[in-house]
């Protein structure tokens, strides 16, 4: 890179940028690509459970009881409504430093 353009890092968490065409800011999110997908889709096969009779808990459900999601946490042994905490937020409340990032 030339000395007039010091090289462009991306953060890799929640920070703002300047739009100058819109006049805007707004928020990016390059965290969140590290979702994680298996690529494979399961096909349920015609009467696998009967009623009552699910699985307590299954490997390819992450957020199913003892299920383990992605960033290592075991989802508790919950037997009524739960609520789980995104693994990937588009906004998080801890930052290391607030970015602003000007592209002119």
């Amino acid at each position: 890179m030339s000395k007039n353009y010091p090289e462009f890092v991306i953060p890799q968490v929640a920070h703002r940028r300047y739009d100058p065409l819109m006049g805007d800011w707004i928020i990016v999110s390059p965290h969140r690509i590290s979702r994680p997908w298996s690529g494979h889709v399961e096909v349920p096969h015609h009467n696998q459970f009967v009623e009552g009779c699910l699985p307590k808990t299954s490997p390819i459900n992450p957020l199913s009881p003892g299920g383990i999601r992605a960033s290592g946490i075991i989802t508790p042994d919950y037997t009524s409504t739960y609520m789980f905490p995104n693994d990937f937020a588009a906004l998080v409340n801890k930052t290391s430093r607030l970015f602003a990032i000007f592209v002119r």
